[in-house]
């Protein structure tokens, strides 16, 4: 019950309202800093990537960014690092969340991307809230990302057409 949660303030709205708790919150903005004592939890808030409340977290020491929802996938396997699986299969996954999820967000996930690396943190994993862990070249992902939330426009419109009956 006295257990610290640490949490956006978008998401101490969501926690009070789904549960109409006064928890020990603790709400969180970008660049605030946890002590873990040789270790630090530094947090960056990432409203509507995908959810209000979404945040990023990265582990010093570790150089471990925990990402929530940006650079997962749907994706299941028996392996859990990205190295461990078939490339091209993951990376349609990667391509496919992009595409279904975070597509409407384009511009805030081209914003996030540059507001985390300007932190030039090193990172050698990044764990995402689903689908494999990246280990082996990490930021591959993150490159991906920024290259699908360029190509974003609006307004497009596409028309499809078939002679099939």
């Amino acid at each position: 019950p006295d257990t610290p949660i640490y949490c956006t303030s978008n998401g101490v709205k969501s926690l009070k309202g789904h549960f109409h708790k006064d928890w020990d919150f603790h709400t969180i903005k970008t660049g605030d800093k946890l002590s873990l004592g040789k270790k630090e939890l530094i947090f960056v808030e990432a409203p509507m990537l995908h959810w209000p409340d979404s945040m990023f977290c990265y582990l010093t020491e570790d150089n471990i960014l925990f990402s929530n929802d940006a650079f997962g996938q749907h994706y299941a396997s028996e392996f859990m690092f990205n190295d461990l699986v078939d490339q091209s299969e993951l990376f349609a996954e990667c391509i496919k969340y992009y595409a279904n999820i975070l597509t409407p967000f384009s511009a805030l996930v081209d914003k996030k991307i540059k507001e985390v690396l300007s932190f030039n943190l090193p990172v050698d994993f990044i764990c995402t809230s689903h689908g494999v862990i990246w280990r082996k070249n990490p930021t591959q992902i993150v490159e991906k990302y920024m290259k699908w939330a360029n190509k974003y426009k609006e307004n497009q419109i596409t028309i499809f057409s078939s002679l099939i009956k």
